[in-house]
């Protein structure tokens, strides 16, 4: 009895460890791309390295696929986004402060500028 008491426990804590991970895929539909990012991060946690962005060009039809991170945006505690890294470039997905369905893309080349699109994320 014992033995099976010990088993149900530790396989009942076994489980709990994955409920707060969870495989999340959304959507950014912007003018000129889209893109699926799909997380496997705990929904508790502030800091995550497990994204992954698959974009779309609308313009050429091109593809990219990056792995980033979540990434928390200044003045607000509870607001995230995401940012990629490929070479020199940063692409960085942040939701517009009025409506959380309403996202800004913005691309970095040394902190420069060089594309931007916005779009709902889904």
């Amino acid at each position: 009895m014992k033995y099976l008491l010990k088993v149900n426990l530790f396989t009942m804590l076994f489980l709990s460890s994955f409920t707060s991970l969870a495989e999340t895929i959304t959507t950014f539909n912007g003018r000129h791309f889209t893109i699926e990012i799909e997380s496997q991060c705990d929904i508790t946690a502030e800091d995550c390295e497990n994204v992954r962005f698959h974009s779309v060009s609308l313009t050429n039809g091109g593809l990219l696929d990056l792995n980033g991170r979540t990434i928390k945006l200044s003045g607000d505690d509870n607001v995230f986004g995401y940012q990629f890294n490929h070479g020199e470039y940063i692409y960085r997905l942040s939701p517009d402060i009025s409506s959380i369905n309403y996202w800004y893309l913005t691309v970095l080349n040394q902190n420069k500028l060089v594309a931007e699109d916005s779009g709902v994320m889904k």
